[in-house]
């Protein structure tokens, strides 16, 4: 899941995450870069990209879910109201939380488009359910060891 963005558009994100990856900002190129990040201010973030990468990364790995399809929507443009999905959407903006230093509202734009409160409202979900739901009690421990 890439996004594909003219130079003209977010040019300070793009050429800032082109900068990361060690690569020159050409203005007459399109580049990809992962969907997810496309609207973050790299320059500020820099540590909690690379974090977030991990995180995704990880969150992959242990849980077997890919991120980017938590945020999909349907043919009416609504998110997945299905129980495993709407549990992985709160174990993600959990960990978002707990290990970068984005704000509320970066990682609400990054996880669906959501504002700060449904963050806040992920986190203390999550914090309620992953020991008592058995495909997120399993892996919570898993993917904290592997974030230290």
């Amino acid at each position: 899941n890439m996004i594909h963005l003219q130079p003209t558009k977010n040019a300070e994100t793009i050429a800032d995450y082109l900068h990361e990856n060690g690569k020159q900002w050409q203005t007459k190129e399109t580049v990809s870069i992962p969907h997810s990040f496309a609207g973050l201010k790299f320059t500020k973030d820099a540590h909690s990209v690379q974090i977030a990468r991990k995180i995704n990364d990880l969150f992959k790995q242990v849980y077997g879910v890919d991120p980017d399809i938590l945020w999909e929507k349907n043919s009416k443009g609504k998110i997945s109201r299905v129980q495993p999905i709407k549990d992985y959407r709160h174990a993600y903006r959990y960990w978002m939380a707990m290990y970068t230093d984005f704000s509320l509202k970066q990682i609400g734009i990054k996880t669906g488009g959501c504002d700060h409160s449904t963050v806040i409202h992920s986190r203390e979900v999550y914090r309620d359910i992953y020991d008592q739901v058995a495909y997120l009690r399993d892996n919570h421990d898993k993917f904290k060891q592997l974030m230290a």
